[in-house]
């Protein structure tokens, strides 16, 4: 047996053993996506018919619901739903649980989970700023585009 097939062996055991709490979590981040994709749509389905001024995004439903009654706790959970949903993309891109390999349009292709992940990674991170009012998170803004540039501002290349 190669190097390579038994630290996939090894992998695959190590997921089996966490499996128990990342199924779960990986479900209820696949609900919490549909939920902000699903609210996102009727906002752009109000926009085109114009009943709203401008069209929904990331940050938008994040602050819908907040406002709304119960919206801390809805919000909550939607926060660890997407922290869910961008903890299965990592271990997609880690792991191969779909087998993508190690070809150039596999290694890509796990790039592009983990970029996913790291996406819903940084909107669950805004929801969770809003929670706790350390948020500066407005309709239109892009909460990917607030940790690039929490990013840069402590890159030693951008000073």
């Amino acid at each position: 047996m190669s190097a390579h097939e038994t630290a996939k062996d090894k992998g695959t055991e190590a997921l089996k053993e966490v499996q128990p709490w990342i199924e779960p979590l990986a479900r209820m981040g696949y609900v919490a996506k549909g939920i902000v994709y699903l609210m996102i749509g009727g906002m752009a389905g109000r926009f085109a018919i114009g009943r709203r001024k401008q069209p929904g995004d990331f940050s938008t439903v994040l602050l819908q619901v907040f406002q709304k009654p119960f919206g801390e706790v809805l919000l909550a959970l939607l926060a660890l739903g997407l922290f869910g949903y961008g903890l299965w993309c990592l271990i997609q891109a880690i792991m191969d649980t779909g087998n993508k390999g190690t070809t150039i349009f596999g290694i890509l292709t796990r790039l592009f989970y983990a970029g996913v992940g790291i996406v819903y990674w940084a909107v669950s991170w805004s929801a969770l700023k809003l929670l706790t009012r350390t948020s500066t998170v407005r309709p239109g803004d892009r909460p990917e585009q607030e940790w690039t540039a929490q990013v840069f501002a402590i890159s030693p290349i951008t000073r």
